[in-house]
């Protein structure tokens, strides 16, 4: 029988590598992007360079979906994602998470 997959680890276009077990804390910080935004950034394993891509761009679209949906989909993100990613985040979210 094949082990279990901890996690997947992400960047904008993908798994970039499999975990068995969990990582080790990293103590980094980012921006969050909301309670929902934040589980399903960390759920799916996306590194601290894709969301800081995320967070960027949601800052830069200045509410409007489609600046966003173009900024990620052209570095590798799937439109369904990104959709879906827009609708979870919280703008009046504040403070920083640790990934």
């Amino acid at each position: 029988m094949a082990p279990l997959i901890h996690q997947h680890v992400r960047s904008l276009r993908g798994i970039e590598t499999t975990l068995y077990s969990p990582a080790a804390r990293s103590d980094s910080t980012v921006l969050s992007l909301g309670a929902q935004a934040d589980r399903y950034l960390l759920a799916h394993g996306y590194n601290m360079q894709a969301w800081q891509r995320i967070a960027w761009a949601h800052s830069s679209a200045s509410g409007d979906p489609l600046f966003f949906e173009q900024e990620l989909c052209q570095r590798g993100m799937p439109q369904t994602e990104v959709r879906y990613l827009w609708d979870l985040i919280d703008s009046s979210a504040s403070g920083f998470v640790e990934v």
